[in-house]
């Protein structure tokens, strides 16, 4: 304030060259208490910006932004509202591609991968054309060395080759070029285990050691890679900053998908890059994703009221769980909170099985025709003859844990249904006020469903039930309550 009022006072009394050195003897002066600020000049840069910008842009670059926020209900609203701003005849669609094919810390820009990855499948040309003319391919295949949002444009250009389009033939093979054709030779390591820090990827660590990509040297090139991105802190200063993060905002700090799994998953994407190949790149890719490919959350029912279920420990009645009204249970999975507030978890299957089979003895069927919430159905063709429909395995996932079960081919001709006499829906309820559940929904689910009247099988076969609550086989009934195992 003095020094403001010296200047103020003697300004009028010096000559413009001596303005000018007194202007530089006090920025020196600012220099010297406050050191080089070069790199805080750099960030506030934007105050010089004389552009005007679009707002709906900048909301839009806003709700990317929340993806990456401490508590989980914002990340997932946040990824949902993307999901349902960006199509191809979206103005968003261009600012979506620019924030895609970035390396950026966090999991924003694999949301809008995935969003990209969705609208492929249904449009892979048309995407694939928007892509092309948005970004420059060179330009991109120098920068990304993400394996997911590598992947994505991969993919993306893999599906417009395939649906005809000559650039995308092109393209495509540039693409390909960047990775390997086989796979690499790997030696296993005695010791693979994860330090502390990458527990919130031990689900994803596995995942890729079933494939063979991970040695001793991707674990060691991951905390390199998280080591810079926690620079100039340390791994674990940062890994108790996130925590406090996560604690300020009442979030459990092993929450999924939160912020500090999004750095570690951005070091283990970067570092498996030259890993992967033309070989492997789809299924690194599964395990590394981190949205559902269905999005159930764009088909959820506003208007399903789910039933209301007990089930205790003393039940032996499980006829409830099998239909409703005049639906027969494919599959059901379902989460709700129990009259004492506590979360259950409730899976109900359909089987076929030999219609003589009406008392206890019958040996559990297994079950292969599955898919993980990160993943498509449609990749995963195997079904064992007596399996009814190809069904979830949540996990948690943005655009929704819970995508209703596709009914299997070799079913639905066995049984004679046809598509008006099926029903998949998928639902979500309420939100819990307790802390300890943090804004979990009270009542969440999805179940495939076949009219009872209609549903007509062999005379040698019936329907069959497996009934499991909370993680565990409670009975496996037929459509009079017959206990079979």
């Amino acid at each position: 304030m003095i020094a403001d009022h010296l200047i103020t006072q003697i300004g009028s009394l010096l000559s413009a060259p001596d303005r000018q050195r007194v202007l530089d003897h006090v920025l020196e002066h600012i220099r010297l208490m406050i050191g080089d600020a070069a790199a805080e000049e750099e960030s506030f840069r934007f105050l010089e910006d004389t552009s005007s910008s679009d707002p709906s842009f900048e909301a839009f670059r806003f709700i990317v932004s929340l993806v990456d926020h401490p508590v989980w209900i914002r990340r997932e609203r946040a990824a949902e509202v993307l999901l349902w701003l960006v199509d191809l005849n979206s103005a968003y669609a261009d600012l979506s591609i620019d924030l895609a094919f970035q390396t950026s810390v966090g999991f924003a820009a694999d949301v809008l991968c995935g969003i990209l990855d969705i609208l492929s499948r249904d449009a892979p040309v048309g995407v694939w054309e928007r892509v092309r003319e948005r970004v420059d391919l060179e330009s991109i295949l120098g920068q990304v060395r993400h394996s997911g949002r590598f992947a994505t444009l991969y993919l993306i250009t893999k599906r417009a080759r395939d649906a005809g389009s000559e650039s995308a033939r092109v393209a495509h093979a540039r693409v390909a070029s960047m990775i390997r054709d086989g796979a690499i030779a790997l030696y296993a390591a005695e010791d693979m285990s994860l330090p502390r820090w990458a527990d919130c990827i031990t689900h994803c660590w596995k995942r890729l050691e079933r494939l063979d990509v991970t040695t001793r040297e991707l674990r060691d090139d991951l905390q390199s890679r998280l080591a810079a991105v926690c620079h100039p802190y340390g791994i674990g200063d940062v890994y108790d900053l996130e925590a406090a993060v996560s604690a300020s905002f009442r979030a459990p700090a092993r929450m999924p998908l939160n912020r500090w799994q999004a750095k570690v998953h951005f070091a283990l994407s970067t570092a498996l890059f030259p890993y992967i190949s033309v070989r492997n790149i789809e299924l690194v890719t599964e395990a590394l994703c981190v949205f559902s490919p269905t999005a159930p959350c764009r088909s959820r029912s506003a208007e399903y009221t789910p039933p209301e279920l007990a089930c205790s420990p003393s039940m032996t009645d499980y006829s409830s769980l099998i239909g409703e009204g005049e639906f027969y249970y494919l599959h059901y999975y379902g989460i709700h909170q129990d009259a004492q507030g506590q979360m259950q978890e409730v899976s109900v299957v359909a089987v076929v099985v030999p219609s003589a089979m009406r008392r206890r003895g019958f040996v559990l069927p297994d079950i292969e025709a599955t898919f993980r919430s990160s993943e498509h159905p449609v990749e995963q063709p195997l079904a064992l003859p007596h399996e009814t429909c190809c069904h979830v395995i949540p996990e948690f996932v943005f655009f929704g844990s819970f995508p209703p079960a596709y009914i299997l081919p070799q079913f639905q001709e066995l049984a004679s249904i046809r598509p008006d006499d099926m029903r998949r829906v998928c639902w979500r309820q309420g939100r819990a006020k307790e802390t300890e559940h943090y804004g979990a929904p009270y009542d969440e689910g999805c179940f495939l469903a076949v009219r009872k009247k209609v549903l007509v099988l062999p005379g040698d076969r019936k329907l069959a039930w497996i009934v499991v609550i909370d993680g565990k086989l409670r009975a496996m009934i037929d459509a009079e309550n017959n206990e079979l195992c």
